[in-house]
C-alpha cells in the first residue's frame, strides 16, 4: 500500500492519497485518522473519494496505474475542492481553474516524490496497536 499527503496550493487545505489493496488502505486509514467508521472504503469499488469530517480530502485507488478511475476520482475531488469548499461553479470563466487544478492533483499522483509504502508486515503491527491498546 502507497500513502502520500499533499497541501493544495491557492485553494488551501490537504488531500490524503492511497493506492493499494482496499483491506491495507483501510488499516492505515482508520489508524491514521482516529475513526471509528467501518468499511468506509469497500471491497466494490475500484476507488473512492469524500471528504472526511476534519474537512480534508481523501482518494483511494485500488490500482495506482488505473488511470480511468485516477482521472474520475480526481475530478469529484475537484468538485469538492472547488465547488464545495470554494464555491467556484464550473462556467467558461473559470474552465481554466478547474483544468489547472485537476492537472496539477494528476501530476502529483503520478509523481514518484513523496509516496510511503508499508508492506503487509508493518500493517498487521499497525492493525494490533489498534485493537490491543
Amino acid at each position: 500500500m502507497k500513502y502520500k499527503e499533499i497541501e493544495i496550493p491557492i485553494y488551501g487545505g490537504s488531500v490524503m492519497l492511497y493506492s493499494g489493496k482496499v483491506d491495507d488502505c483501510n488499516i492505515h486509514f482508520y489508524k491514521t485518522n482516529n475513526t471509528d467508521h467501518k468499511d468506509i472504503i469497500s471491497n466494490g469499488y475500484y476507488g473512492v473519494c469524500m471528504t472526511l469530517n476534519t474537512g480534508v480530502e481523501m482518494i483511494w485507488i485500488n490500482s495506482h496505474n488505473d488511470y480511468n478511475t485516477v482521472s474520475h476520482e480526481i475530478t469529484h475531488l475537484v468538485k469538492n475542492i472547488l465547488l464545495v469548499r470554494c464555491g467556484m461553479i464550473h462556467t467558461s470563466d473559470s474552465t481554466e481553474a478547474w483544468a489547472y487544478l485537476t492537472g496539477w492533483i494528476t501530476e502529483q499522483w503520478f509523481s514518484k516524490d513523496g509516496w510511503k509504502s508499508y508492506t503487509r508486515t508493518e500493517l498487521k503491527k499497525m492493525r494490533k496497536k489498534k485493537t490491543n491498546p
